[in-house]
Formats: structure tokens, C-alpha cells, sequence
């Protein structure tokens, strides 16, 4: 996303109208878990390769 920022503004705009947004297949490509926080999303599909790289340590994330 080129402008996080004014997308979830326009996204937030469109939700106060009564339109819900669904996600799918979220975590394939390019992914941030902060578009999960900045945008009003109804639900979000989670795509088994990014699980995958979680239940595996792999992938860049951080294991606490």
C-alpha cells in the first residue's frame, strides 16, 4: 500500500456507511499484521502459508 494512512481513512469512511470488509487470503504477498489494526475489517481469512511460518519460527517473526 502506497498510503496506509489515507486508505484506512477512506476505508473507515466507507465502514460508517454500513459497507463491511472481509480479508482473504491475508498473508500472502507482501503482509502487515498493522493493517489488521488500522483498518475496520469485519473478519480476515488467514492464508495457511503465513500460519505455517509462524508455527515454524521461520519467516522474520519474533518468537517470545
Amino acid at each position: 500500500m502506497e498510503a496506509p494512512d489515507q486508505a484506512a481513512a477512506k476505508v473507515a469512511q466507507l465502514a460508517a456507511a454500513g459497507i463491511s470488509f472481509k480479508i482473504d487470503d491475508f498473508g500472502k504477498g507482501y503482509s502487515s499484521l498493522s493493517y489488521l489494526h488500522r483498518m475496520p475489517f469485519d473478519s480476515v481469512k488467514i492464508d495457511k502459508s503465513f500460519i505455517d511460518r509462524i508455527s515454524s519460527g521461520g519467516g522474520g517473526l519474533v518468537r517470545e
